[in-house]
C-alpha cells in the first residue's frame, strides 16, 4: 500500500516555477517534471526511506551526509 505525497502550496509553487524556469530555459520541461513524478512514486511506494524533517528538529534530511549536528563540530571547544 501507498502512502499518498501532498505538496503543499509553496513547493507546490517552487516545482510550478521550476518546470516553467526548464522548459523556457532549454525545453526540457516535461523531463523535469517527469523526474520528479518519479521520485514522488518512490517516496509514496516508500515513505520509510524518506523521513519527514521539520525545520525545528534539527535532524539532517541526509542520513549519509555528515553535518554540524551529526559530528558535533557546532560545539564549542
Amino acid at each position: 500500500m501507498s502512502t499518498p505525497v501532498i505538496l503543499r502550496p509553496l513547493p507546490q509553487a517552487e516545482f510550478d516555477d521550476a518546470a516553467d524556469y526548464y522548459e523556457r530555459r532549454a525545453a526540457h520541461g516535461a523531463a523535469f517534471t517527469a523526474v520528479v513524478a518519479q521520485l514522488l512514486v518512490s517516496i509514496s511506494a516508500n515513505p520509510e526511506l524518506y523521513p519527514e524533517v521539520h525545520a525545528t528538529s534539527g535532524r539532517p534530511a541526509f542520513r549519509d551526509i555528515p553535518t554540524p549536528s551529526t559530528t558535533g563540530s557546532h560545539q564549542r571547544k
